[in-house]
């Protein structure tokens, strides 16, 4: 069954002190996601650029997310991304991984998955002309609490070709070593514990370069 939430997200870019020191504090205020130390693995799709030349504007971002597929049977999940005015809007699929190789081969699955969220899926890959153009894989581990949930990713590393999950979970690293995406998931602001924080460990969520990065790897723009 599909998911769907609506959420306040924000990335920041952290040394290794200071994942040290908020990693620490983090851990105290909230509880352990229960899967640990995970490496997730994303298929991006992108707009080829000849589409975006004749302005077809997407109308949402899509990848699909695996957390370790290991049979046809197992599943992987599709999500549908829409920022509209700093909260993202997010419909989360799951799907057999058999059908989601069908899907990145450009088959057909009206037939097989008629359910409101795939059609909505379907839609916007269709209309935006997206197409399966990067992998990316990190390493996470993941707090939750009350309202919040935020997540450390470090090893995230990329690759534009064989863009499947057969491959490994290999790929060119996109960040220096010991650089950390810390990724804050709220129904509001900040925690104030974490504002506070963040100002004492001088965090600047302004961090242009890490940012501009990240964004091309998941638009399929050049890195």
């Amino acid at each position: 069954m599909a998911e769907f939430s609506e959420r306040y997200e924000k990335h920041l870019f952290l040394n290794d002190a200071q994942f040290l020191e908020l990693h620490s504090l983090v851990a105290r205020q909230g509880t352990a996601d229960k899967h640990g130390r995970t490496t997730i693995e994303d298929i991006i799709y992108c707009q080829p650029m000849r589409a975006h030349r004749r302005g077809i504007v997407p109308l949402g971002q899509v990848k699909l997310r695996s957390y370790g597929v290991r049979t046809d049977k197992d599943a992987v999940f599709f999500e549908l991304k829409t920022p509209i005015d700093n909260i993202i809007f997010k419909r989360r699929i799951p799907i057999a991984y058999k059908l989601a190789k069908m899907y990145l081969k450009g088959y057909r699955l009206d037939e097989i998955r008629q359910d409101q969220a795939f059609r909505e899926l379907d839609y916007v890959v269709k209309r935006g002309r997206l197409q399966p153009t990067r992998y990316v894989a990190r390493d996470r581990v993941s707090y939750n609490g009350s309202n919040w949930r935020i997540s450390f990713d470090v090893n995230i590393r990329y690759r534009d070709f064989n863009i499947d999950f057969e491959h490994g979970n290999t790929g060119v690293n996109l960040f220096p070593a010991k650089c950390y995406l810390m990724t804050v998931r709220t129904s509001g602001g900040l925690p104030k514990w974490l504002e506070q924080a963040l100002s004492t460990h001088s965090v600047d969520s302004r961090n242009t370069e890490f940012k501009q990065k990240y964004e091309r790897v998941y638009f399929g723009l050049p890195i």
